[in-house]
């Protein structure tokens, strides 16, 4: 398999489980757990990386035996672990995962298997290569094509995969493709450039901050002074934000415990003195606090437009956010040539010779263009000549969205509401 690779599952037909699994024996360990004849489950010990528990499937054609596979499952499934499910499920969960033969019906088994994936937290995740894994090898009306196999992740899988992504490889001599999720893989680091924190508003410091570099003097046109007063605040409130602020995570399970154990006291001894209830109050005060920083960053994080103001829940935010990074992520391109490739490199160069090409100079002639001053009416023209003032200028910025994406200069539109009063004026100039 060469030296990148660190486990691979590939559902593999003719296996009882009907899934093959391969890993460096200099890395990770395997430990059976269960087996029944529709899976076989155990757990993955990882070197640096913990215990994941596997699950290979080779799922019954009949839904009632199917229920026995779910059951089994299920009595695993309540390990705060990573989880990986995959192999041939015998199934198929909507009309898009099938092509030809009679027309897909909602059935009591496609309820079942949602059911379970809901109930458990099983999610399916993205696909690469060819959309069916299984096919009757009939030719003409007689062809069938189906999506058998897949591999379902929990939130925590998701989370500790960078790009959590299922590739189809070729199928040959089985009427299975072979299916391939790689867990751990070598990735370039990107340089992380900086972006504004919404949650950093919360905070009287970032004003400050930001008033103290809005005094001092840049030099450059009204443009130049502009991004370098920007570019300056953002850096500011990055180092100060580091050094200043605590992880809200670690902080959060700090303040659970301290309040814990006043309340098992309480429950030991039946009351609580005064002085020890005040301070159970302000801890549950202080973590309402890092409830909301968590929750304003959390937002900000997963892109989500529509949360309900309060709303805070980290394992859905987090899972939102890495949908959001795998759908993002381009993980093959097809070169001038019409190969496909997956190097990491190679994407990029493709990319970028695009793109250049795309944008290269080319000679163009302005001659004989209409006049589009000729065509407006003489309100249109009073409207154009017209200065902007620095209410309409306002106006514009406080109806942009808030949790926006950044621009290259990593200030959202965050910024600019919320600090108007400083930076408003060189804003409008």
């Amino acid at each position: 398999m060469g030296p990148n690779w660190d486990f691979f599952i590939l559902p593999s037909e003719g296996l009882s489980s009907g899934i093959m699994i391969l890993w460096r024996s200099d890395i990770a360990s395997f430990t059976m757990l269960k087996t029944i004849d529709q899976c076989v489950i155990g757990d993955l010990n990882v070197f640096k990386k913990g215990c994941w528990m596997i699950t290979t499937v080779y799922g019954n054609k009949e839904v009632h035996k199917r229920r026995l596979l779910w059951d089994c499952i299920q009595e695993q499934s309540q390990r705060k672990i990573p989880y990986v499910i995959g192999g041939d499920f015998n199934c198929i969960l909507s009309q898009e995962e099938k092509r030809l033969g009679k027309k897909f019906v909602f059935s009591q088994g496609s309820l079942e298997m949602l059911k379970f994936m809901n109930d458990n937290d099983y999610h399916d995740i993205e696909m690469v290569g060819p959309r069916y894994t299984w096919c009757n090898n009939k030719v003409g009306s007689g062809r069938i094509l189906e999506r058998l196999d897949r591999c379902l992740l929990n939130s925590m899988a998701i989370q500790k995969i960078q790009i959590a992504m299922v590739r189809h490889s070729a199928r040959l001599a089985s009427d299975h493709y072979p299916i391939v999720l790689k867990l751990f893989d070598e990735t370039r680091s990107l340089a992380r450039s900086l972006k504004f924190e919404d949650v950093w508003l919360s905070f009287k410091t970032s004003e400050h901050i930001v008033s103290k570099i809005w005094k001092k003097n840049f030099v450059g046109d009204d443009m130049e002074i502009l991004n370098k007063k920007c570019k300056r605040a953002l850096n500011d409130l990055f180092h100060w934000s580091k050094n200043k602020l605590k992880d809200f995570s670690i902080e959060k399970s700090r303040l659970k415990a301290e309040i814990l154990l006043p309340q098992e006291e309480e429950a030991t001894n039946g009351w609580l003195d005064d002085e020890k209830l005040c301070l159970r109050r302000s801890k549950v005060k202080e973590l309402n606090v890092i409830l909301n920083y968590l929750n304003t960053w959390q937002k900000q994080t997963a892109k989500v437009k529509w949360i309900v103001e309060g709303g805070s829940n980290t394992k859905f935010f987090h899972s939102f956010a890495n949908a959001r990074r795998n759908t993002n992520w381009i993980s093959q391109v097809k070169n001038l040539e019409g190969q496909i490739t997956e190097d990491p490199r190679e994407v990029e160069d493709i990319f970028y010779k695009f793109f250049q090409e795309k944008w290269k100079e080319r000679k163009c002639s302005l001659d004989n263009w209409p006049n589009p001053w000729k065509v407006l009416n003489d309100d249109d023209k009073t409207w154009l000549r017209k200065e902007l003032t620095t209410y309409e200028v306002k106006e514009a910025v406080m109806k942009l969205g808030s949790n926006k994406a950044p621009g290259c200069d990593g200030l959202t539109h965050s910024f600019f509401k919320n600090l108007w009063e400083i930076i408003g004026s060189d804003v409008c100039k």
